[in-house]
């Protein structure tokens, strides 16, 4: 892969954003750069990110992307609001001991995400407000 300054201001830029983002997230904290980067040069480096195994992607309901950084040893379960796209991360050790526990058969498990998808609090609320 070519190392180019547009590329290391990116990934600059995305080692600096909350856990889970956007395209969109990294355009605008770009705008601040003195890189002027088209979103196609922003989704081009996404995607060798995600090759390099530095991030991974989350497609949500309606193909909304979203990316975090990938860590390997740190096993999460992802909590997705089908309403508002929020994500919610939980990490649960009696989860991550099960896992653990289990074996299966011709794979070793290096790690895992699990993607739960449902309705969260907020909107549940404003869904019950709204039938009132």
């Amino acid at each position: 892969m070519r190392q180019t300054p547009e590329r290391f201001a990116i990934l600059d830029k995305v080692l600096g954003l909350p856990r889970n983002f956007t395209a969109t997230d990294v355009a605008a904290a770009m705008s601040d750069s003195e890189f002027r980067v088209s979103s196609a040069t922003i989704y081009g480096a996404l995607n060798l990110f995600i090759e390099a195994g530095i991030l991974q992607k989350l497609v949500l309901k309606g193909g909304r992307a979203h990316y975090e950084l990938r860590s390997r040893t740190l096993s999460h379960i992802h909590l997705i609001c089908e309403q508002c796209g929020k994500i919610k991360i939980l990490n649960d050790p009696e989860f991550v001991a099960t896992m653990r526990a289990k074996r299966f058969q011709a794979f070793t498990t290096s790690y895992y995400t699990l993607n739960v998808y449902g309705i969260c609090n907020d909107c549940a609320r404003k869904k019950r407000k709204n039938h009132k």
